[in-house]
């Protein structure tokens, strides 16, 4: 799962079995919102026991200046809003839910 929230027309969590990228998630989540700051969209990403936030200019991606990054499961992209603060974002899950929510949210038929 990713999770895409803030400046995005519908903030939603996607489920992908592949490598996804910065673009294709805020794509997923219907693009940018009239209000959202596209300069600054931060990654919440949590490794080595570590919530590390990464500043990204998706308009620099979007104009090909910059990498598009790679996402990785669990990741939150929180697209920053005019007018509005950052959200203070905890990514701390547990192994044993991580697990949990894995078994029990199962597709029942995969359709490409």
């Amino acid at each position: 799962m990713i999770y895409v929230i803030g400046g995005v027309a519908n903030p939603k969590q996607l489920y992908v079995r592949s490598q996804i990228t910065l673009t294709r998630a805020i794509a997923g989540a219907g693009g940018l919102s009239k209000d959202a700051k596209g300069q600054k969209v931060i990654i919440s990403r949590y490794e080595g026991g570590e919530r590390r936030l990464i500043e990204v200019d998706y308009e620099k991606i979007k104009d090909n200046q910059a990498e598009d990054i790679i996402l990785r499961p669990l990741d939150i992209i929180e697209v920053v809003q005019n007018g509005r603060e950052k959200k203070k974002l905890q990514t701390r899950v547990k192994n044993a839910e991580v697990k949990e929510k894995k078994l029990s949210s199962l597709p029942l038929r995969i359709i490409d």
